[in-house]
């Protein structure tokens, strides 16, 4: 029969190419299992066409019978690590995989002896031309019921599969699932009649399950994808997610479909229309066109985005639907919050007596702002900013040219760097107002700038009055202390000569007491009037009370220092007018100096007071 030993040869070669093939490209889930499992059964047919066709002798026989057991016995073996691999993702410790390998292996070493003994198959028995020799009790309590069971557990893995598993990949269940089916009940049938003549039926089957199995490979991708990891991917998605037949019945749906369109498990709702399914829980008219999208509120005031798509066979004819549902009512509820807080926040910016504006930075093709946007204001800054009734968002800032325009992007440009808040308070001339003091406060809001200005007038003029003397104008002594910390600070770290100058009027009480009170305000003013014309840009001066003045001079040397306290000496000693009278009063002088004296403002007053006493004396 040569013909027969061509076809198993051929059925063989197909195993062998197509467990390469699985093997070599590494596809997932058990393809390892696979490959060794049909090459396992190209074993098995081959010393089977062996077996039946080539003229052996005893010893080359009892070589063929035993490499024929070994496929026998791994096939089955192999086939079954697989599925659990495959289909329940389970990979069997070593020790398990070691354990399962065992019967494989007595069952060569029982066959590679069995003239010896006739465990495997009987030698004690004459032998009939066609007629099988009877079984061994190995063969009998071991070997069958050892392969059968394991292939009755994969067949039994394959079937739960294929009734749970995801509608779009069953196919790969049936495939496996019919592939192995024929060559085991061939097997079943040929084992349980013992008269049947060995015509070579179970390798021969292998011919059909190549053939199943190389179909199943090029036109459903089988060994390729996993059922079981595609089930635990639809599985484990937290939207609810339905499969549609083309006749728009409901075939599958994951967990957390179940959970929103069957949440007492009184009514399975599949094999039923997807649409009475829907409107069950509260979802009508929910479109299934491919690609359509809609957002479906339920009675119970829950919100869900529908999105569907088409599954199309190769030939473009509907195969089913998808059709996911996301629960969306938490991102609903938070943008209505939102657009009320939003609301909200726009009422509040509107009535704010502050003027408020968000203005976003103008960059070159090298990054220097060279200009900011508006995309924020309130009424407050739109009627300061602009003369008509317009707007400032969408425009620009020197577009509308607010006042000291350059002051206030060098602020802007400033914070935009540096990414810190910044405040100032600047002078600004505002139409049919005149002169006003504005304090603005910019604030860094992620690239845009966050600026609200307000007038500042009345608090720069009430702070002016109180560091300022009322009669002459000057600063008072809390003005001259505030500014003197700073100048001090400077001048030490600076280096040069500094001194703090402690100044009387020699004669005041004099003229007081003669004249009154009027007439000694007025030498005062007259007096404040000539420091501030002989004491320098740079030098600080104020007025301490009554006939008492401070001066703060820096200069090169000590001789510069002196040099201008004699000329407030000489100042001072000129005839001071006041009406028709003509006044003689001398001023006293006393100088205390930095770092010498003390570093701090009431050191050196003290110092200053007390050498401007000894120059009287």
């Amino acid at each position: 029969m040569p013909v027969l030993a061509v076809i198993l040869m051929i059925v063989a070669c197909i195993l062998v190419v197509l467990a390469t093939i699985v093997m070599r490209n590494r596809y997932p889930a058990g393809s390892t299992e696979m490959g060794l499992a049909m090459l396992a059964c190209a074993l098995w047919v081959v010393m089977a066409a062996a077996d039946g066709f080539l003229p052996l002798g005893g010893a080359g026989r009892q070589v063929v019978l035993t490499l024929r057991y070994v496929g026998t016995s791994l096939a089955p073996t192999l086939f079954f690590l697989f599925v659990i691999r495959h289909a329940l993702d389970v990979e069997l410790d070593r020790k398990w995989v070691a354990l399962l390998l065992v019967v494989p292996f007595l069952s060569a070493v029982v066959t590679a002896t069995n003239p010896m003994h006739g465990w495997m198959l009987r030698v004690d028995t004459v032998p009939v031309a066609g007629v099988r020799p009877p079984w061994g009790p190995y063969f009998r309590w071991v070997h069958v019921p050892y392969l059968y069971g394991l292939t009755f557990a994969s067949l039994g893995v394959l079937f739960v599969e294929l009734v749970r598993g995801s509608v779009l990949e069953r196919t790969q269940s049936a495939v496996l699932i019919l592939g192995a089916m024929v060559p085991f009940f061939v097997n079943v049938i040929y084992i349980t009649n013992p008269t049947l003549p060995d015509a070579q039926q179970t390798p021969l089957s292998f011919g059909f399950t190549a053939l199943v199995f190389s179909w199943g490979f090029f036109r459903f991708r089988l060994f390729q994808l996993s059922p079981l990891a595609m089930r635990a991917a639809f599985d484990v998605v937290s939207d609810a997610v339905l499969l549609v037949d083309r006749d728009l019945r409901l075939t599958d749906l994951n967990p957390e479909g179940r959970r929103l369109l069957d949440p007492d498990d009184d009514d399975d709702p599949l094999g039923r229309p997807v649409q009475e399914v829907l409107a069950k829980a509260g979802m009508v008219d929910v479109p299934l066109e491919d690609g359509a999208h809609a957002l479906i509120a339920t009675p119970t005031g829950a919100h869900f985005e529908t999105e569907a798509r088409v599954v199309r066979r190769r030939q473009g004819r509907v195969r089913g639907h998808v059709l996911v549902l996301r629960d969306v009512t938490h991102r609903v509820r938070w943008e209505r919050e939102m657009r009320v807080s939003q609301e909200l926040v726009r009422g509040v910016v509107d009535r704010s007596p502050l003027g408020i504006l968000r203005v976003r930075p103008i960059r070159d093709r090298a990054g220097y702002i060279r200009d900011f946007s508006c995309v924020l204001s309130n009424p407050v800054a739109d009627r300061a900013l602009l003369s008509d009734d317009g707007t400032l968002v969408g425009r620009s800032f020197t577009e509308v040219r607010p006042p000291h325009t350059p002051v206030v992007m060098d602020l802007l440009r400033r914070v935009a760097r540096s990414g810190r808040l910044e405040e100032t308070v600047v002078p600004v001339t505002l139409p049919d107002i005149g002169e006003r003091w504005v304090r603005i406060q910019t604030t860094p809001v992620g690239e845009d700038l966050l600026v609200t200005f307000v007038d500042a007038t009345r608090e720069v003029e009430m702070e002016a009055a109180a560091n300022h003397d009322e009669l002459t104008g000057l600063l008072n002594r809390r003005g001259l202390e505030r500014d003197l910390g700073v100048l001090i600070d400077s001048a030490l770290a600076r280096g040069g000569v500094a001194a703090l100058f402690y100044m009387d009027l020699d004669r005041f009480k004099v003229v007081n007491d003669m004249h009154g009170h009027a007439v000694g305000d007025e030498v005062l003013v007259a007096f404040a009037r000539r420091l501030e014309e002989c004491l320098r840009v740079d030098d600080l001066v104020g007025r301490l009370g009554g006939d008492e003045f401070a001066a703060f001079v820096r200069g090169a040397t000590r001789d510069e220092v002196e040099a201008v306290a004699e000329r407030v000496r000489r100042c001072g000693e000129r005839p001071y007018r006041i009406g028709d009278l003509e006044l003689e009063v001398g001023t006293s002088v006393g100088e205390a100096y930095l770092p010498d004296d003390g570093t701090e403002f009431d050191d050196l007053l003290r110092a200053a007071d007390a050498a401007m006493y000894r120059e009287k004396a």
